[in-house]
């Protein structure tokens, strides 16, 4: 049976800004995706960690917030 959908949202610049930055929450990409890649590797999901080092790039949200 078909159940209709919330509508999709947009985030504003500041959430954007805060989801681009190291942060200790899950509001921050590279640390959900650390926290993440923790428990696929707990789970025996992957092998290893991969490295994340350059996963996000924040220079287009940083530009558009000048």
């Amino acid at each position: 049976m078909w159940t209709p959908r919330k509508p999709t949202s947009t985030i504003s610049l500041e959430d954007n800004l805060e989801a681009f930055s190291e942060g200790a929450t899950m509001k921050s990409m590279p640390h959900a995706a650390e926290v993440m890649a923790d428990f696929m590797v707990k789970t025996g999901f992957i092998p290893e960690k991969p490295d994340m080092s350059n996963l996000f790039e924040d220079r287009f949200i940083k530009a558009s917030a000048q």
